[in-house]
């Protein structure tokens, strides 16, 4: 795998890049979730008390290639097998993981 070298300038001490030349982090409020027993699930994430609440969401049943890291930056390149749901509920603390989903994670749904 090749990376990315950085160029950096030096002004008064302070080493500074090119904005473009770091990834921003995925923005907007939709999550993939992983939860115990491993349901996988990715919706827009809120919050009621004890419990996190994912809405507009979809259960990803299976993938079929890049792993798990290539199934968190993209649903159609994975070969995701999405199934819309209606909103879930879960305990806080039974998450296994949180990640931010890119814009256009899904594909289907852009």
């Amino acid at each position: 795998m090749g990376s990315k070298q950085l160029q950096t300038i030096t002004l008064d001490g302070v080493d500074y890049v090119r904005q473009d030349s770091i990834a921003s982090p995925p923005d907007g409020d939709r999550h993939i979730v992983i939860l115990d027993r491993g349901f996988i699930y990715e919706g827009i994430l809120g919050e009621d008390g004890e419990y996190f609440t994912l809405s507009d969401c979809a259960n990803v049943r299976r993938w079929e290639k890049n792993g798990t890291g290539g199934m968190l930056k993209s649903a159609r390149d994975s070969g995701a097998t999405l199934d819309e749901c209606p909103m879930i509920k879960f305990a806080k603390g039974s998450e296994v993981l949180m990640v931010p989903t890119p814009r256009g994670w899904r594909g289907w749904r852009g």
